[in-house]
Parts: C-alpha cells; structure tokens; sequence
C-alpha cells in the first residue's frame, strides 16, 4: 500500500468511528441516532488526522511516539480502563472509544505502508 494522505485519514478514521457507533448502538439493542452517527463520523474524522498534526509528515522518517505501536496498545489499554471506570458515563467512555477508534485506524492504516510504524520511536 502507499502512503495515505490526510483526506484519505479522515475517510478511514470517520468510518471506523461510525462503525464502532454502529456496534455500540447494536450490541445496547438501542436505536442509532442521526446526531450520533453524525457526531462519530466527525470525531472519528478529526481523530483519524490527528498523528499527522502532532508529528507532521515534514521527512519520510516523521514517525515517531504519535505514529507507534506503543501509543496503540497504551490506546487500547486506555480504552479498558475507561470502560472498567464508575466515574465515567456511558456517553464519555463512548467518546473516549471513537476517538481511540479514528486515532488507531490512522496507525493501522499506516503500519501497512511499506514505512510501518515503530513499535516506540
């Protein structure tokens, strides 16, 4: 694959959002909403360029911390935490997951270009 740019970033990162709005709604058997579905695709979007804005692609070595294997899984980690916490609502941990879900499909996506990422830096 090559390299994606950022149109091509928020296109993946908004549609994994919906379509982890779209399980979440489907597994709580509750009825997705249009401002729901609207709202994970800007979230997913914002977040699917968001390792591009904190390490711009100014070289071909500009992935480093942002663009690691390291900060997906400390996502994921971050993401079960969440959902374990009694502080948060179901809506904040929802929020935490689509963002997670736009800024992971960005490494992801990345990993299979022939640059990968890092696993740190």
């Amino acid at each position: 694959m090559t390299s994606l740019d950022r149109t091509d970033h928020a296109i993946i990162g908004a549609l994994a959002s919906l379509g982890l709005y779209g399980l979440y709604k489907y597994l709580k058997q509750e009825k997705p909403t249009i401002h729901g579905a609207f709202g994970s695709l800007l979230v997913g979007g914002l977040a699917g360029v968001l390792p591009d804005v904190l390490e711009p692609a100014t070289s071909p070595g500009h992935r480093s911390l942002f663009h690691s294997m390291a900060l997906l899984i400390m996502l994921t980690y971050g993401n079960l935490k969440a959902w374990e916490s009694q502080d948060l609502t179901e809506d904040q941990k929802l929020g935490i997951s689509l963002l997670s879900a736009g800024y992971g499909s960005h490494l992801l996506s990345d990993s299979s270009t022939p640059k990968s990422i890092p696993f740190l830096v």
